[in-house]
C-alpha cells in the first residue's frame, strides 16, 4: 500500500507536467496494478 504522501508527491507532480487531463487514466492503472497486484 502506497502512502498518502507518495500519492499527493505523485499529483503535484502530474499538476507540474500538465497531466491533468491523464489523472483519469492514471487512477485507471493505479486500481488495476493494485487489482492484479
Amino acid at each position: 500500500m502506497v502512502g498518502l504522501g507518495a500519492l499527493k508527491l505523485l499529483l503535484r507532480l502530474i499538476e507540474k507536467l500538465g497531466m491533468l487531463p491523464f489523472v483519469p487514466y492514471l487512477v485507471l492503472l493505479g486500481a488495476t496494478a493494485l487489482i492484479v497486484g
